[in-house]
């Protein structure tokens, strides 16, 4: 039976140290479900349903279970964070609804056997690996410490630097865990040792590391602070006044500025809202136009056929870049990027596979 209205469900952070990143993957998804609804000719349209999983598991759960018992919902985005992503991704199987993350990178969440999750982004698996090529190939260190935080992506990504790193013949100083939001973190730092290492990795979010990178130079520390896209493409690692280079960090979500398949998409979202977002937006407006797509493709839209649509997905261009998922929902052939800070400006210095 044809509905009037389907709809597209996201679970985002709109709340906390995420907020404004999840405000934003909102905004992108209303963008593609705009574009629709104004050039559509179906006799239906196509809404945004939006709940805010506050980056946290047990609220991943409820919107999950929200959205899951609303069956005009076809499909999911998000969540963005690997907690809530771990909480609902198994809901969202059971009963057949295709979640489609733009940030989620936690490796083990593709190793379940779920059928409807799929991410756009490289898992934390792949990026683990660009950055141990990075620090081997273009920092050329080899003493490494890792500090990562308590949650799903930071402490996962965290151990699979530990791991990769050990097995590549770096030499692992310390590996220091935190509990997440604290705003000093001065006693467990007191514990690192701040003279060996020539790389600190951090696989933290960006409150810590605004803070920790400046508590760590403060305690004498000089050596060089590599982050992730968990800090953004931001300056929360950059410590000026010091006489240290960097810091560097990988990315894994498009640079909507200069990656040309991004470029109309970033035009589309500047004259909406009258900025433009690179975190994990091209990702988002992705997401939600091949749900839109599978919704559009078939004469009976539910959710078994929109899922079966998404799984046959097979080189989409996207605003991200070329969409194939593998048959655990993983993105085919990702690439991470990675940047670097000088004289307080961002500055490409190219994809994971010029390091290797």
């Amino acid at each position: 039976m044809i509905l009037k209205s389907y709809k597209i469900g996201v679970s985002a952070p709109l709340s906390g140290c995420e907020g404004e990143h999840g405000k934003q993957m909102v905004r992108a998804v209303e963008l593609a479900i705009d574009e629709f609804n104004q050039n559509n000719r179906k006799p239906y349209s196509i809404e945004i349903i939006v709940g805010n999983d506050k980056g946290e598991t047990e609220e991943g759960k409820k919107v999950a279970e929200s959205f899951v018992s609303d069956l005009s919902i076809m499909g999911v985005v998000g969540p963005l964070n690997s907690n809530p992503s771990d909480g609902a991704a198994p809901l969202y199987n059971q009963a057949g609804l295709v979640c489609i993350t733009n940030g989620a990178s936690n490796a083990t969440l593709t190793t379940h056997g779920y059928k409807s999750f799929f991410r756009i982004i490289a898992n934390d698996d792949f990026q683990g690996s660009a950055l141990i090529d990075f620090i081997s190939n273009y920092l050329k260190v080899s003493k490494i410490s890792i500090i990562n935080d308590n949650t799903d992506f930071s402490s996962g990504l965290g151990g699979l630097v530990h791991e990769k790193a050990s097995a590549r013949g770096l030499k692992i100083i310390d590996h220091l865990e935190i509990s997440f939001g604290k705003e000093d973190y001065k006693q467990e730092l007191s514990a690192l040792d701040l003279s060996s290492p020539e790389v600190i990795f951090f696989a933290i979010l960006e409150p810590e590391g605004k803070i920790i990178s400046r508590q760590l130079r403060e305690a004498g520390n000089k050596s060089i602070f590599l982050g992730t896209d968990a800090l953004k493409p931001s300056k929360f690692l950059y410590t000026p006044g010091y006489d240290v280079p960097g810091p560097y960090h990988s990315c894994a979500t498009t640079d909507i500025n200069r990656e040309k398949s991004a470029f109309h998409f970033a035009e589309l979202f500047e004259k909406k809202y009258n900025e433009k977002y690179s975190i994990y937006t091209a990702e988002a407006y992705d997401a939600a136009n091949l749900l839109i797509n599978a919704i559009d493709s078939t004469d009976d839209p539910n959710r078994e056929n929109v899922l079966q649509k998404i799984r046959n997905t097979k080189d989409y261009q996207g605003a991200s870049g070329k969409i194939t998922f593998t048959d655990s929902g993983e993105l085919k052939d990702p690439k991470i990027s990675f940047y670097y800070y000088k004289n307080g400006d961002l500055c490409f210095l190219g994809f994971s596979d010029s390091f290797i």
